[in-house]
C-alpha cells in the first residue's frame, strides 16, 4: 500500500498536527521559548474532504535533497592554498569514479512513520515528539535502503554502534556503512542538529537534556528517535542506518574528551571502591564514550608506572620476551594480552605503553628490514595513493588491505595509520588556521609539497640500526642455534 492510498483512506489526524504555516505553539516553560510548527493539515478532526488538498497539506510539502556547505573557519588564502577552498564531503579535487547514485524515498514513504505521525499526542508536551513531528510532515528525503533498514539499536553509553554489536542485526545490507565517522561526516550531523534546533527555536541545553541523555530503550520511542536520525543524516554520502547517526550524534554532543580532571580521578577512585569493576556504568557517569579509556585510567591511578622514553635496554627487552613467546612473531602476530601483561611488568610500565611500543616502532623497524624497505620513505607515496583513491580522512582507509599492496612493503597497518596521523598532526601545527574538517589528505599533500626538505635525524638512524643489529645477534642467531 503506498503512502497515497493511505492518506486516501485516514480520516482523522491529530490536533496537533492541524496548524497552519502561521501558528505558534509554546513549548512546556522549561524551554522559555516557542516554535512556529509549520504543518498545514485541517483544524478539526473530520474527514478529509478531496486527496488532492490532502497531498497539498503534507505530501507536496517535499523539499529537495538536503546537502549543506561543510565549514568552520575562514577560507585560507596563503600560499599554502592558491585559491580560496570552501570543503565539502561530497567534493575533492581528484577525479572520482563514477558510482550509481543510491536511490531516495521520502520519509513517509514508511508505513510505520505514518503511523507515528497521526498516533502523535495532541497535547504532548514531550520535546521529541515536537521535534518528529516537525520532521514528518517536511516528508525529508532519505536513502531509500537505510529505510528498509530501520532497525533500533539502544545503547545506554556513548560511542559508536559498531557492525560487531550484538544488537546489530547480522543481515544488514553491505551497502549500509556502520563505524567511524570522518570529520566531514560529524561536521555535516552538527550542522542539521543546528538547523533542527534553530528552526524550532529550541536551546541546546534543554534539546540535548530530553533527547540524548535520556537512556530509554523503549522501542517506539527508538523508532522516533530513529526519525530525528534521519534528518541529522541529510547530506551523508554514505548510507548509514538512522539508528546509529542518532547515536552519533549523542556522542559528538555529549561525550568528553581530552585529559581526565581531578575531579574525574577522584569520582573513578570512589566508584570502583563502593561499586567494583563497572566499566560501562562509569563511563556513562562520567560521559566517556569510551569504557577502556576509564579503565586504564583507573590503572595508571593505582599503578606507579615508569614514565617517559623508552631505553635502548629496555627495547632489547621487549624483542627478547616478544620473540620468546612466539619467534614467528612476525608473521603470525601471535601474542595475548597476559603475554604483554607479564612483559610490562618487567619494565614496570603500562601494558599498553609496551605493546604500542612494540605495534609502532620495534615491529615496522624489523618488517621493513626484512622487506629492503627500512630506509625508503612511503609517506607521499601513501599520501598520493589515497587521494588517488578518494580517501581524504582516516577513517575511510582500509589500513590493513592498504599495508598488503607491494608499495608498502614491509609496513604494517599500525605503522601506515601513525603515519598518517602524525603528518595530520603536524599539518595542523603548521597551519592552526585549519579546521578539523580541512584537515584532510589534501591538505597533508600541499604542506608536504611546501615543507622544508631535511634528512632523517642522525638519532632515527642510529636507532633502527641498534634494533636490527640486537635482532640479528640476539634473535635469529639464537634461534638458528637452538635449531641445531
Amino acid at each position: 500500500t503506498s503512502t497515497r492510498d493511505i492518506l486516501k483512506m485516514l480520516s482523522v489526524v491529530p490536533s496537533t498536527m492541524m496548524r497552519t504555516m502561521s501558528s505558534t505553539i509554546s513549548l512546556p516553560s522549561t524551554m522559555m521559548r516557542t516554535i512556529s510548527f509549520p504543518i498545514s493539515l485541517p483544524s478539526k478532526m473530520r474527514t478529509m474532504s478531496s486527496p488532492a488538498k490532502q497531498m497539498t497539506s503534507l505530501l507536496q510539502r517535499t523539499p529537495t535533497s538536503f546537502s549543506p556547505t561543510v565549514y568552520t573557519q575562514p577560507m585560507l588564502v596563503t600560499n599554502f592554498h592558491t585559491s580560496p577552498t570552501v570543503f565539502k564531503e561530497t567534493k575533492t579535487k581528484k577525479a572520482k569514479k563514477e558510482k550509481e547514485t543510491p536511490a531516495m524515498s521520502n520519509i513517509l514513504d514508511a508505513e510505520e512513520h505514518l503511523t507515528i505521525l497521526i498516533g502523535l499526542d495532541s497535547h504532548s508536551k514531550v520535546l521529541t515528539d515536537w521535534l518528529v513531528g516537525y520532521i514528518l510532515a517536511k516528508n525529508i528525503k532519505v536513502f531509500k535502503l537505510a529505510l528498509e533498514n530501520n532497525v533500533v539499536v539502544s545503547k545506554k553509553g556513548l560511542g559508536n554502534i559498531k557492525k560487531g554489536d550484538l544488537h546489530l542485526p547480522k543481515d544488514i545490507d553491505p551497502d549500509v556503512k556502520t563505524g567511524r565517522y570522518s570529520a566531514a561526516e560529524d561536521s555535516i550531523i552538527k550542522f542539521n542538529w543546528d538547523k533542527l534546533t534553530n528552526d524550532l527555536k529550541l536551546t541546546e541545553e534543554d534539546a540535548v537534556e530530553e533527547l540524548f541523555k535520556n537512556t530509554s530503550n523503549d522501542e517506539d520511542l527508538g523508532k522516533k528517535r530513529n526519525i530525528i536520525g534521519y534528518f541529522l543524516s541529510q547530506g551523508l554520502t554514505n548510507i548509514r542506518l538512522a539508528t546509529e547517526v542518532y547515536q552519533r550524534a549523542r556522542t559528538v554532543r555529549c561525550a568528553k574528551k581530552g585529559d581526565f580532571t581531578k575531579e574525574e580521578d577522584e569520582a573513578i577512585l570512589q566508584f570502583v571502591e563502593k561499586e567494583g569493576e563497572q566499566w560501562t556504568r562509569l563511563a556513562i557517569m562520567l560521559g566517556r564514550a569510551n569504557y577502556q579509556s576509564v579503565s586504564a585510567r583507573y590503572d595508571m591511578l593505582i599503578n606507579d608506572y615508569k614514565h617517559g622514553e623508552f631505553t635502548a635496554m629496555e627495547d632489547e627487552l621487549i624483542l627478547r620476551e616478544v620473540f620468546a613467546v612466539d619467534s614467528d612473531i612476525l608473521v603470525d602476530g601471535k601474542i595475548t594480552q597476559d603475554d604483554w601483561n607479564k612483559i610490562a611488568e618487567k619494565l614496570q610500565r603500562k601494558p599498553e605503553y609496551v605493546r604500542k611500543r612494540w605495534r609502532q616502532q620495534l615491529e615496522p623497524i624489523l618488517q621493513r628490514y626484512q622487506a629492503g624497505t627500512l630506509h625508503k620513505d612511503v609517506k607521499d607515496v601513501m599520501i598520493n595513493h589515497l587521494l588517488e583513491h578518494n580517501m581524504n580522512y582516516a577513517q575511510e582507509v582500509d589500513w590493513k588491505e592498504l599495508a598488503k599492496l607491494s608499495k608498502f612493503a614491509g609496513t604494517t597497518s599500525t605503522y601506515l595509520s601513525r603515519m598518517y596521523s602524525t603528518l595530520r598532526h603536524n599539518t595542523g601545527l603548521k597551519y592552526p588556521e585549519l579546521s578539523e574538517v580541512q584537515l584532510n589528505t589534501e591538505a597533508i599533500q600541499r604542506f608536504r609539497a611546501n615543507r622544508e626538505i631535511h634528512s632523517t635525524r642522525h638519532t632515527v638512524v642510529e636507532h633502527q640500526e641498534l634494533i636490527v643489529k640486537f635482532y640479528l645477534s640476539h634473535i635469529l642467531e639464537v634461534s638458528s642455534e637452538n635449531k641445531f
